[in-house]
């Protein structure tokens, strides 16, 4: 217990450290570029944290690392996220240099880009998760956002290029963390053959569905009022605000110490995981909504609140399927579930924007749907598949 709270402390005043830096490189980027390069910056700047994200929680839903098994087993299935993340690291390379040149259009930048997506894509915390050791990763972003701030002050020019470059010195200290363990992991995994691109398919599925879902009124194919947009982007602000403990609990469940702490008071790992994406959700969440009080001098009203613990409260119940009943259903079963969803959900969405339902809480109601109905199903076809494997042994 005691052990989990100082990881707890180091990891949140990293992570606090960490969204403040980025913040002010953000806002540096539109007081330094003309508004058109400042959108290139952002779209890039979007672009290949989504890219990145995605790619590390592919490394953690692949591996579905069981907190309860001995080191050796946990080991195993760590590689094999790894060979499932290595899969996928060309995609992910093309993809983030044929942004970059969009952006750009300069090969020395599309270069940079793409090594820093393959040096900073492994996320190495998994294999300190399982000996018991903090993660690193929101102190190494955080001092890669201060050293980005600093060169795009004193040493970067205030161009686009610049910006670009300062964007890709964030993930500096993650790359440098990753060097040493990523050249043990090639050098390991030469003779391992590679899984199936079913199987990397169905996990990039099951990492990127929740951005999908959270995303997609968002990305300009539809049109809003103004009313509702400032409404839905509150919403959406506060519950970005309110996970600061969620890659935290995403490490805690690949050890020891977090499966024995449910046990002690009487939890299931995924009731445990619920809890505490709750607990610190709306602590944070409630925080946040303060201060946005006290700063914009403007009311917010009952309804952003219950909106914003809706939401919480789906995605909280839907990230713990995502983390512990995937590891039970199989990638074409994953793509079964996760792509008739999006569709529905984004044929949803259309017609919401074709009839004129343009009210905030009709499309949070839609999101956390699609959310609790998905985590449902997860369970629901992840217990049949555990029924059947007894019925099997018996």
């Amino acid at each position: 217990m005691t052990r989990l709270l100082h990881h707890a402390m180091l990891h949140l005043a990293a992570r606090l450290g960490s969204v403040g830096l980025s913040f002010v490189l953000f806002a540096w980027i539109g007081r330094v570029l003309s508004a058109p390069d400042a959108a290139r910056a952002y779209f890039f700047s979007f672009a290949l944290g989504f890219g990145l994200v995605t790619a590390r929680m592919c490394l953690q839903l692949g591996a579905g690392v069981n907190g309860l098994a001995r080191g050796a087993q946990r080991y195993r299935e760590a590689q094999r996220g790894f060979q499932i993340q290595r899969r996928m690291l060309p995609v992910l390379a093309i993809g983030i240099g044929a942004v970059t040149w969009v952006h750009t259009g300069q090969i020395p930048l599309v270069v940079a880009a793409m090594v820093v997506a393959i040096l900073a894509a492994p996320d190495f915390d998994l294999l300190r998760s399982i000996v018991g050791r903090s993660s690193l990763f929101s102190l190494t972003f955080a001092l890669g956002s201060l050293l980005a701030l600093m060169m795009l002050q004193w040493v970067l020019p205030h161009t686009l290029t610049g910006v670009v470059l300062a964007l890709l010195i964030q993930w500096v200290p993650t790359c440098l963390l990753n060097v040493p363990a990523l050249m043990r992991a090639v050098s390991k995994s030469r003779s391992t053959n590679l899984p199936s691109i079913a199987s990397a398919l169905g996990t990039l599925a099951l990492a990127s569905f929740d951005g999908l879902v959270l995303n997609a009124p968002f990305l300009g194919w539809l049109h809003w009022a103004t009313d509702a947009s400032l409404d839905m982007a509150l919403v959406m602000r506060v519950f970005v605000a309110s996970l600061p403990l969620l890659p935290l609990l995403l490490h805690w469940t690949n050890s020891q110490a977090f499966s024995h702490l449910c046990s002690r008071w009487h939890l299931r790992l995924e009731t445990g995981f619920v809890f505490g994406l709750l607990l610190s959700g709306l602590a944070s969440g409630v925080g946040f909504l303060g201060a946005y009080i006290v700063i914009a001098h403007n009311p917010v009203g009952l309804n952003v609140f219950f909106l914003f613990v809706l939401l919480l409260g789906a995605y909280s119940f839907y990230a713990s399927q995502m983390r512990f009943a995937s590891v039970y259903i199989r990638s074409s079963q994953r793509l079964r579930i996760l792509v008739p969803v999006a569709l529905v959900y984004l044929g949803a969405l259309g017609s919401l924007a074709a009839w004129g339902a343009q009210r905030a809480v009709v499309l949070v109601v839609l999101q956390a749907l699609t959310l609790a109905c998905t985590g449902w199903l997860l369970a629901r076809m992840a217990m049949s598949n555990r029924n059947a494997i007894l019925e099997t042994s018996l």
